[in-house]
């Protein structure tokens, strides 16, 4: 099986950095030294540069189809709340002419018997069988907990993993 080529990119790195502090064991505790070298000897840095760029790029795309998404929700809701008002006052109307069909030549339009509703009364007498639970996890809750030293059967702390922060 072929590594994926970010695995494989990653590797390349791996030895990069092993080979510069071969040659000057300084490097592997002077950060300042190694980006200069690094920055200096090769296009690695222009390279991640550009990698940043494209995830900056990328995250501006997702917030503004993430925006757009919500504008068309409210755009959805508003048209159904629309079409819900307009259904209710041509059933209304037709009721009050008492007429059963709406002749039309570009579509059918009539009025017919309902299909009766549950209803519920009482949530609390409705019997188990009747009843959808769903159980989740409170990761806020349980994340807490365990932060303050509390045992929580079923989950632990998973170990922390480095996050990039990028600032424009």
């Amino acid at each position: 099986m072929r590594a994926a080529p970010e695995a494989a990119v990653i590797e390349q790195l791996r030895l990069l950095r092993e080979q510069l502090v071969s040659l000057d064991t300084e490097i592997g505790t002077d950060e300042a030294l190694l980006l200069g070298t690094i920055d200096g000897e090769t296009d690695v840095l222009d390279g991640l540069r550009a990698v940043t760029r494209m995830v900056l790029e990328a995250e501006g795309q997702a917030g503004a189809v993430k925006r757009r998404i919500s504008d068309l929700q409210g755009r959805k809701h508003r048209y159904e709340a629309r079409a819900e008002k307009g259904r209710a006052f041509i059933n209304a109307a037709m009721a009050t002419l008492g007429i059963k069909s709406l002749p039309a030549e570009d579509f059918s339009a009539w009025v017919r018997a309902g299909v009766p509703k549950p209803e519920i009364t009482d949530m609390d007498a409705l019997p188990d069988s009747f009843v959808r639970i769903k159980r989740e996890p409170d990761l806020l809750l349980i994340g807490g907990a365990l932060r303050n030293g509390q045992k929580v059967t079923g989950a632990s702390l998973s170990n922390a993993e480095p996050v990039l922060v990028i600032r424009v």
